[in-house]
């Protein structure tokens, strides 16, 4: 049975501070640069990605380690924007996360949070990195899909109707961006390492 860590939403805003190129936003003019595949993610994680993913979960201060892991490369997925491509690979890991959250009227309440490892392409450059992709719904939308809410969509696919947070860290943890979604739209998001924006400016979206 997996190990299960409880982490707040509050902590995740604290460590903006300790901030890579954005995973889920890149802004650069589109070039014709073809998608990364299945194989070429695995080779581009094995070379680069593996001894960081396996480093043990109590051993690191940040958050979403999911400690010794393995990718499910039987279950990897691609999907593909103007801008970036993307496989998602489902982790069998030493832990499973909930995140205390706080509602409107100032009660804290868990959610599972998905953890998935992505590699990606930016569809410019052909630059490739690799990340952990952290879902962390709202209450409602925890309350109406049971199960793996990251598999519910892919990185580069529309969000359709998915409420809350995603948040994007480098392989040993490091936080590198939060995006809000609501019922399917994106609202609000930061990229850590933006220098367009102070760091009071990047704490605070």
């Amino acid at each position: 049975m997996n190990k299960i860590r409880y982490l707040t939403s509050v902590f995740l805003l604290a460590m903006l501070a300790a901030c890579v190129h954005d995973p889920g936003q890149i802004t650069e003019v589109p070039s014709e640069v073809s998608p990364i595949t299945i194989e070429e993610a695995r080779a581009y994680f094995e070379r680069n990605g593996a001894m960081a993913l396996t480093r043990s979960g109590s051993d690191n201060p940040f958050p979403f380690i999911p400690g010794t892991s393995v990718p499910d490369w039987s279950e990897a997925a691609p999907s593909s924007s103007d801008r970036l491509s993307s496989v998602d690979v489902p982790l069998q890991a030493e832990y499973s996360y909930r995140v205390f959250r706080k509602n409107r009227d100032g009660e804290f309440y868990s959610v599972p949070a998905s953890v998935k490892l992505i590699v990606v392409r930016s569809a410019v450059t052909g630059r490739e990195a690799s990340y952990l992709r952290v879902c962390i719904p709202d209450a409602e939308y925890a309350a109406i899909y049971d199960g793996d809410i990251g598999a519910m969509t892919l990185n580069c696919e529309d969000r359709i109707d998915y409420s809350g947070l995603e948040y994007y860290a480098t392989l040993d943890g490091r936080p590198v961006a939060v995006s809000r979604y609501d019922a399917g739209r994106y609202t609000a998001g930061v990229f850590l390492y933006d220098r367009s924006l102070t760091l009071y400016e990047r704490a605070r979206r």
